[in-house]
């Protein structure tokens, strides 16, 4: 069936191998780069195909002996062809790959107000002649951009749609941002093309101000599929498409488990994991290894606010991590900043449990304020933060139940 591959800078956080796994029997490979060794690459390969990520997509459009009018359009390539006589003919399925994730979700835009692009790069490219087929007037916006620049974003504040063709936000930048989405009172669908993390620091904050958003994987997987098409010869439909994106996010996502102190958090977790193939995670046993002392001492010595810093620190960098079962303390939902970091990769189960059935050893707080006062303070945070609530009367039979809801 061929050989086929990825290159880029950086693919640690790649998904596509396992897209392509999923569409074709045929070999497919990671191949980092240097931007000095790129031409070396296209001149010794012995590969059949192969996909360009960020940052050359652009030095493969140059590379490239033979282009697509998509590619020739856009300046940029992110799909390569090695035909038998050595010579290397270059695509852009990014293109199509935009075309279907905008059209899943144009009816929030309702097309009053321009699109603002955020980014010059390849992606923005394909993402700007996608526009440019669909008549959508849009403004490119870059660092360098001599009158479009992040210093006078204001000017565009009517825009109706907003695009991150941009690498800020992504995997390990979690969390990062280029602009504040409440500066655009306007906006009725944000796009970022980033899918590591599930759910940028963009999407997030628009779906919190009730703008239609959607982070990258479907448009990955509809460019992959494309991509496939080319490699192999065959035509897929929609419900390849459809299965793949199902079975991918369901791969890759995290469960959270938040809940008060003694709910059952770590044991229906490590349960969980268990009957799933994950790894576990708890954020106090992080806490407490890291810091050579039990939570009460913590407390004792750093108080609440510095407990909080603790924790928030460790589940910003633990809820990067994909395919995790992660168990937080009672209190995480009392940060608000938690509240992305816990989301962005998955799905937040809450653990429940009647307050009287509650263990307040070894938790300062419970023991300090009493269980009913502390759950009256979290209980409509826990209940807003949850995307499914588990009611913990069996461990195992809880863990169950959140493997079969979760499709895990």
């Amino acid at each position: 069936m061929g050989s086929f591959g990825l290159i880029g800078k950086k693919l640690g956080h790649s998904f596509s191998p396992e897209i392509h796994r999923l569409i074709g029997d045929y070999e497919y490979g990671l191949y980092e780069l240097e931007q000095d060794e790129v031409e070396l690459f296209f001149k010794n390969t012995t590969l059949d195909g192969f996909n360009v990520t960020i940052p050359y997509k652009e030095k493969a459009f140059s590379l490239c002996d033979f282009l697509s009018p998509g590619a020739k359009a856009s300046g940029s390539v992110n799909t390569v062809i090695r035909q038998k006589d050595g010579l290397f003919y270059g695509d852009n399925t990014d293109i199509a790959g935009f075309l279907s994730l905008f059209n899943k979700y144009r009816g929030s835009f309702s097309g009053g107000g321009e699109a603002v692009v955020l980014g010059s790069g390849g992606a923005s490219k394909a993402v700007c002649l996608a526009l440019d087929g669909e008549k959508v007037p849009y403004t490119v916006i870059s660092r360098r951009g001599v009158g479009n620049n992040y210093s006078n974003l204001s000017s565009h504040r009517g825009a109706g749609l907003i695009i991150n063709a941009t690498p800020v936000g992504m995997f390990p930048g979690n969390g990062e941002t280029l602009i504040n989405i409440n500066d655009f009172p306007n906006c009725g669908l944000v796009i970022d093309l980033i899918y590591n993390p599930l759910k940028t620091r963009l999407v997030f904050d628009a779906q919190e101000r009730g703008v239609a958003a959607a982070g990258g994987l479907g448009m990955l997987v509809t460019q992959a599929i494309k991509a496939a098409e080319l490699f192999t010869g065959k035509k897929y439909g929609e419900p390849l498409y459809e299965e793949i994106l199902q079975k991918l996010y369901d791969k890759i996502k995290n469960i959270v488990l938040i809940g008060m102190p003694g709910s059952g958090k770590t044991s229906v977790g490590k349960r969980l994991a268990e009957l799933t193939g994950r790894s576990f995670f708890d954020i106090d046993d992080i806490i407490e290894k890291k810091a050579g002392m039990k939570i009460t001492e913590i407390f004792k010595t750093m108080g609440e606010d510095g407990f909080r810093k603790l924790e928030s620190q460790e589940i910003a960098d633990t809820a990067k991590l994909r395919s995790a079962v992660i168990a937080t303390g009672g209190g995480a939902v009392t940060v608000p900043q938690n509240k992305y970091h816990i989301k962005q990769n998955g799905v937040v189960a809450l653990i429940t449990r009647k307050t009287s059935e509650l263990c307040v050893g070894g938790r300062p707080l419970s023991a300090l304020k009493g269980v009913e006062a502390l759950f009256a303070e979290r209980s409509r945070l826990y209940d807003e933060w949850a995307d499914a609530a588990f009611v913990n009367e069996d461990i195992l039979q809880t863990a169950l139940k959140i493997k079969e809801e979760c499709n895990l």
